[in-house]
């Protein structure tokens, strides 16, 4: 099941890509702080994330590699926050509304495709 959450701070959805559960959102106040991007994707930990607390290390160390692959800037992305990963998606401008959208799901697209790529052979 996919749920969503609000705050007054962030917006979005619980998406699964894997093992991972991951959240896409719009993070006002990264945006802010970073100005990269109103989209971002943040992965948990910790007890208010149950679904990701059967991750090992490696799990997570996957999980950072596959984030940095597809970062805008791998040396500034992703950031940690609490102990949670957060990833920008690029929003270009200038283009119109489904252009935007598809350019965004590419991007999650790519993020998945790293991962798979990442898990070991079983």
């Amino acid at each position: 099941m996919i749920d969503v959450a609000v705050s007054e701070s962030y917006c979005g959805r619980y998406i699964r890509i894997g093992r991972y559960t991951l959240y896409l959102g719009l993070f006002f106040d990264l945006w802010k702080r970073h100005t990269a991007s109103p989209i971002w994707i943040q992965t948990g930990a910790g007890a208010n994330w149950p679904q990701n607390t059967i991750l090992t290390a490696a799990d997570k160390d996957r999980l950072r590699s596959s984030l940095s692959s597809v970062s805008i800037d791998p040396s500034l992305f992703p950031i940690e926050v609490n102990g949670s990963l957060h990833l920008p998606l690029v929003v270009k401008v200038g283009l119109d509304q489904d252009e935007v959208v598809d350019h965004a799901a590419a991007q999650i697209l790519d993020l998945r495709n790293s991962l798979v790529a990442e898990e070991p052979d079983v």
